[in-house]
């Protein structure tokens, strides 16, 4: 009894105590729940597309962003803005920006994300506009992240990677007795730091003529007359070309398609878009790659509200060779480096097929053999 009777005395202290401690772990609980990304919220994010939204390269970024925030955001609203710069003058780009600076400025956007550097540019020539607790999250293929985060500190993004003398790099290593390379580029602000930045590493191709060519002041036909000119040992780099339209194509993929079909040398390019397409190859990145990145940081931005605790990218090339175009080009696939991914790869009769082969095989056996002891 006296063993019952002091459990009994205890029990009450013993309840205050739970309940103390069960306060507390509530309290810290609660507290550890708000420096987490709330589920139930309604945010709001702003993507700001530099092409049309039916550039694929563009889409492929957008799509995964999509999917990712469908994921993790539950009730997230996206707003998108099509700058459609290749088409439309400066002035349009502005005023349809300009369009959603109110919204941009009362702080309507939990995140903006911007997608190549037309964008990008507008953030920065309107960042007083930009309340700084926005997060900024964008993708460069000319490196100016930097730019941004300099006058709009809460930002962060992916630095793109292009470089046209890697490319030539990859060209060399498929064809390492060329003579000339012609590059061909447009007269965009992007493609001419390009050129500026070939024509600074030209010397380290001491072996192989370069020569740059502004797209913008040819024709498609001059163009394609340039490249028949070239020596048989020489291939051709098509940059990036905005003045498509001019020639009467409806996008820079029909544009190279059209052109590396008529180019009777083997061409690269820096961008994915139009592998396979008919280009040898190039060294370039994936869009469904920096969609992840993109996603992954708008994400973080969202949940912390900083950008600028998330370190700037850079973004992940591949060199890439398609073997149907080096067997139409006879170029030598034998001697290119590991690091060199090989596409379109065509397979033996055996290699694809392997499993039938042998099951009917077997079954032939056993026919015959069947067939054998019946008679």
């Amino acid at each position: 009894m006296p063993h019952s009777t002091r459990i009994t005395c205890q029990w009450p202290f013993l309840l205050m105590i739970a309940v103390v401690l069960r306060f507390f772990g509530t309290a810290g609980a609660t507290a550890a729940d708000q420096s987490t990304l709330d589920p139930s919220a309604n945010h709001r994010i702003l993507i700001i597309s530099s092409f049309h939204f039916s550039h694929q390269w563009s889409q492929d970024i957008i799509r995964v962003i999509r999917r990712k925030l469908a994921s993790d955001l539950n009730g997230c609203t996206i707003d998108y803005l099509e700058l459609n710069a290749v088409r439309n003058s400066l002035e349009e780009i502005n005023e349809r920006f300009q369009a959603h600076l109110p919204s941009i400025h009362d702080g309507k956007y939990d995140c903006i994300v911007a997608i190549l550097d037309d964008a990008i540019k507008l953030l920065c020539k309107y960042h007083k506009a930009i309340p700084p607790s926005v997060p900024l999250v964008v993708y460069s293929n000319h490196s100016i992240v930097e730019q941004l985060r300099a006058v709009h500190a809460n930002s962060t993004g992916i630095s793109g990677q292009i470089d046209l003398g890697k490319n030539i790099e990859l060209g060399l290593l498929a064809l390492p007795d060329s003579q000339e390379v012609l590059v061909i580029v447009d007269p965009a602000d992007a493609s001419a730091e390009l050129s500026r930045s070939l024509r600074q590493s030209i010397a380290a191709f001491s072996n192989c003529r370069v020569r740059v060519a502004n797209g913008g002041s040819f024709s498609y036909l001059e163009l394609l007359e340039m490249s028949r000119r070239l020596p048989p040992k020489s291939f051709v780099i098509l940059g990036f070309y905005r003045d498509y339209s001019r020639d009467g194509y409806g996008s820079m993929v029909d544009f190279a398609r059209n052109f590396f079909a008529e180019c009777p040398r083997p061409c690269l390019v820096p961008t994915n878009l139009s592998l396979t397409n008919g280009s040898l190859g190039g060294v370039t990145s994936k869009g469904t790659s920096n969609g992840e990145m993109l996603a992954e940081m708008t994400l973080q931005a969202i949940k912390n509200g900083r950008a600028d605790k998330i370190r700037i990218a850079k973004e992940h090339t591949n060199f890439v060779i398609d073997i149907a175009v080096a067997k139409r080009f006879n170029v030598s696939i034998a001697n290119l480096p590991d690091k060199v991914l090989l596409v379109n790869k065509t397979h033996s009769l055996w290699q694809t097929n392997r499993t039938e082969i042998i099951l009917l095989t077997l079954t032939t056996l056993f026919l015959s053999v069947l067939t054998g002891c019946l008679i």
